[in-house]
């Protein structure tokens, strides 16, 4: 049964605004090759969109690659996803760097990373 619920989880991976396809492709491989069903939805261009997929794909947690251009907005986006309600991995170095500043690194089921593989790796445990 274990087997059969990790199989069946919903990760959706996504960016706002990202550059950073290929990072979202690469973590969806490491996700598929630990059994960790998976979806990529790339460059979503506003946090209300963004709110929306997270619930219209009912997924059951979020792995997302935030831009330098949001380190502005990181307060504001990660009570943003704080309100969704399942393990939330963010990552990107100006994020981290200003989430870092504001001591919200680790707010709830928030995580955010500076490095791709190390928050990849994060939300691989989380999920298995």
């Amino acid at each position: 049964l274990k087997s059969q619920q990790k199989h069946s989880s919903k990760v959706l991976i996504t960016g706002l605004m990202s550059q950073r396809g290929l990072w979202c492709y690469m973590a969806a491989a490491m996700l598929l090759d630990k059994g960790i069903s998976c979806r990529v939805v790339l460059n979503v261009q506003h946090s209300d969109d963004w709110s929306d997929l997270v619930e219209g794909i009912r997924a059951q947690s979020v792995l997302v690659f935030c831009e330098n251009e949001l380190a502005p907005k990181a307060h504001g986006l990660i009570l943003q996803m704080q309100k969704w309600n399942r393990p939330i991995t963010a990552i990107g170095a100006g994020f981290w760097l200003a989430a870092h500043e504001l001591d919200i690194t680790a707010q709830g089921d928030v995580k955010v990373y500076s490095e791709p593989l190390e928050g990849i790796s994060g939300f691989i445990k989380i999920n298995q």
